[in-house]
């Protein structure tokens, strides 16, 4: 049985502000299974399913590496996506997090001790993807989950989970915007002319 990493698990619900026994409600698990969840433990397909579904992740995230060379999830950054980035920018800043510039004004990274977020416009999102594809993720936070492989990871997500669409952004980057259970998610790898001959892109991704 597949290992769960409680410290994944853990850290993610602390970023929602979610207490144990609310990540229970919205996974349909038992909150004495969420605390054993978070001491990192193995557990079922069904249950890793379940967790994964609710956190809005895809299940391989949630998972402990075979080892650190072979860790298929990179890193997972909460990423805020808003028609105006601008009032969130502000009020972060004056809390003391620091901004991660990366060149547009409507994507910005931020940072405060081991905390990191994304703020994301609508209109810079629609620099890559399809406006259809974006427009449930208006006033969302959603994960931004760096992997070695989209192809790899794509090839884990559970039904029902679906690839509404996936770019070779601007940015360098491939890009598959995840729906599973209403939840919403980005996988994301820097991209290589391998990258790229291997996995379709843009419109021919979109899901039907």
């Amino acid at each position: 049985m597949p290992i769960v990493d409680g410290k994944f698990v853990r850290d993610f619900r602390l970023r929602q502000a979610w207490t144990q026994e609310r990540l229970a409600e919205l996974s349909g698990l038992s909150a004495r299974t969420i605390a054993r969840l978070e001491r990192a433990c193995a557990a079922s397909l069904e249950t890793v399913n379940a967790l994964s579904a609710a956190l809005g992740v895809p299940a391989s995230s949630i998972m402990e590496p075979r080892n650190s060379a072979g860790s298929l999830v990179r890193r997972v950054t909460p990423m805020t996506v808003l028609a105006d980035i601008a009032p969130s920018l502000r009020g972060y800043r004056a809390l003391g997090f620091s901004v991660i510039e990366t060149g547009d004004p409507g994507c910005v990274g931020l940072k405060a001790g081991h905390s990191a977020l994304i703020l994301a416009a609508m209109e810079f999102l629609a620099g890559d993807f399809r406006e259809a594809s974006i427009t449930p993720l208006e006033g969302r936070t959603i994960p931004y989950i760096w992997v070695e492989s989209v192809a790899g990871a794509k090839s884990l997500l559970p039904d029902p989970a679906i690839v509404v669409e996936q770019v070779a952004t601007r940015a360098g980057t491939v890009e598959a915007l995840v729906k599973q259970g209403g939840r919403y998610s980005i996988l994301a790898e820097k991209y290589t002319k391998q990258t790229l001959a291997g996995s379709p892109t843009n419109a021919s991704q979109v899901a039907h």
